[in-house]
């Protein structure tokens, strides 16, 4: 038999959908507790539900669309990005709609990276930016962030990761799996530096309205960022329509240009079912008011029954009130020392024996090692409570709480 190729070997499966595929297989176990997946815990707006029906019986939803999108969704867009950046971007020249982030992200690193280039990342950081550099040839210079720095990324760091071979720097913000919101300054220096290094800055927004307390910074916004970033971003967390895969990136019209070229041949178009009730979404004030009455208050109310949770029941566990985002990511050393286990074997037995879904924190860089990551949107605070004493009490049977 002819040999796969030698491409697919340099990459893994991604360990973020081992787990989901494990929860698939135990759907209908309503004793399972998850605090693994990045899915939203809510349904979407009934507006948004309401104009789904309407669209199924319309013949429209089921055409191919432009690869870019839909010309009065990408409109929509660059209205939308105007009134969260300031910065006007065309819609016919420097948007595009993409299948989720996900694929924003491959589409941007295929147009921007190439072998032998080198891409910064922070570590830790969201799992799904790892291999794909790797399936693009890329190589990984990874910055450490610290909690007792708040996880922020440091300027002086990234300076000196820098060489000739830079191409990218990744940056997300709100962060998964730290949930760390970039200070202003911070990313105004990042900025800076890829101006005078002449490098790429890939900007992940995706939790940028998932903010319960400080002020989110957009990034593309910033001085010198206009000719600098590339930004992607999705529906899946704001609408709470992950299932829907659909997503849109912006920046310059060279990098865009280059990734719809890549997106003919990967996907075609994005679903147009999906975005025209994404137009409906940013259009007609739905998207200002779910975040506000919904959003924001029901995540906010299950992060603080997790935070309380966490600090009365595991003690000698460290982490920060999650300031934006979906996670608490959680130190858990002096637990799995008294172990004997690191923290993927922990979270395997935590699933077998407690019913409790965590993700390792290894998942995401060498620094998450000794971590978990928790969920806290797909859960409601009594149940939040109930998994995290089951966590304790796994614990306790082993001698180590």
């Amino acid at each position: 038999m002819p040999h796969i190729a030698e491409r697919t070997r340099q990459i893994k499966r991604s360990p973020i959908r081992k787990i989901a595929e494990l929860l698939a297989r135990a759907a209908g176990r309503p004793t399972i507790i998850s605090f693994g997946g990045g899915a939203p815990g809510i349904p979407p707006p009934k507006e948004l539900m309401e104009k789904a029906r309407e669209l199924v019986t319309n013949w429209p939803p089921y055409k191919y669309t432009a690869t870019r999108g839909v010309p009065s969704l990408l409109s929509a867009l660059s209205d939308y990005i105007k009134r969260y950046t300031g910065q006007e971007y065309d819609p016919k020249k420097e948007i595009t709609v993409t299948e989720g982030g996900t694929e924003g992200i491959l589409l941007a690193l295929m147009a921007l990276v190439d072998p032998g280039d080198e891409v910064i990342l922070m570590n830790p950081t969201y799992v799904g930016y790892w291999q794909p550099i790797k399936l693009c040839g890329g190589i990984i210079r990874d910055i450490p962030v610290y909690v007792e720095e708040g996880f922020q990324p440091n300027p002086e760091r990234i300076k000196e990761a820098i060489s000739e071979r830079t191409k990218l720097l990744i940056l997300l913000t709100p962060d998964n799996p730290t949930s760390r919101i970039v200070k202003r300054e911070i990313a105004q220096a990042i900025i800076d530096l890829a101006n005078d290094h002449d490098f790429w800055v890939l900007y992940d927004d995706i939790y940028g309205h998932m903010v319960y307390e400080g002020e989110n910074v957009w990034v593309s916004g910033l001085p010198g960022a206009r000719e600098r970033v590339v930004t992607v971003s999705s529906f899946s967390k704001m609408a709470s329509i992950p299932g829907l895969r659909l997503g849109f990136a912006y920046g310059p019209e060279e990098v865009i240009a280059a990734m719809e070229k890549v997106k003919q041949y990967v996907t075609l178009c994005s679903s147009t079912f999906s975005q025209l009730l994404a137009e409906y979404f940013l259009t007609t004030g739905v998207l200002e008011k779910y975040i506000r009455e919904v959003v924001v208050p029901t995540y906010k109310r299950q992060r603080d029954a997790m935070y309380e949770a966490l600090t009365e029941l595991l003690p000698e566990a460290r982490t920060v009130k999650a300031p934006a985002s979906f996670y608490h990511f959680v130190n858990v050393q002096p637990y799995l020392e008294r172990l004997g286990m690191n923290d993927e074997e922990f979270s395997e037995r935590l699933f077998h024996e407690k019913e409790v879904v965590v993700i390792p924190g290894m998942y995401f860089g060498s620094r998450g090692e000794n971590h978990i990551r928790l969920t806290f949107v797909s859960e409601p605070p009594e149940r939040i409570r109930e998994g995290l004493k089951r966590i304790a009490e796994f614990l306790r049977e082993r001698g180590a709480l």
